[in-house]
């Protein structure tokens, strides 16, 4: 059975770091997971917060674990729990089944292209979501 973790901010973020296409060295960072039979299968790391937006960073390898209370956590964290209006995500170019899951499925908008500002050279497509925009967090919304 699957059960959210929210206590273990380091071994969610190594999850995360493990999956990324580039090398990071998050300090202070926040982070909620998704754990199977003792490993974490899904993950989101929150860092580089300001009093509006923060930066979210997602891995997941089992994505049947996934559900409708694991996104309302998610969300609900930035927007209700810290306040903020927005949450942004950094994509490779180059990872489409992240980009299409990002966009399709949790509501993400594409805001901008970074060029070659990736280390590998790929570009970063910077996604947005408002807080109004979220349908994770929607009063009344069920799955």
């Amino acid at each position: 059975m699957a059960r959210t973790i929210i206590a273990d901010a380091a071994r969610i973020g190594e999850f995360v770091k493990s999956r990324m296409d580039f090398s990071v060295d998050w300090t202070d960072f926040k982070a909620i997971g998704i754990e199977r039979d003792g490993r974490v299968v899904a993950g989101v790391v929150y860092e580089g917060m300001t009093s509006r937006d923060v930066n979210m960073h997602c891995a997941i390898d089992d994505p049947s674990a996934v559900n409708y209370a694991w996104m309302f956590t998610v969300f609900d964290y930035p927007f209700n729990q810290c306040g903020l209006i927005r949450v942004t995500g950094l994509v490779p170019r180059s990872n489409t089944k992240a980009l299409s899951f990002d966009i399709d499925k949790v509501g993400f908008k594409v805001e901008g292209i970074v060029r070659k500002a990736f280390p590998n050279g790929d570009d970063v497509v910077v996604l947005g979501m408002l807080k109004d925009e979220c349908k994770w967090i929607r009063r009344g919304r069920r799955k």
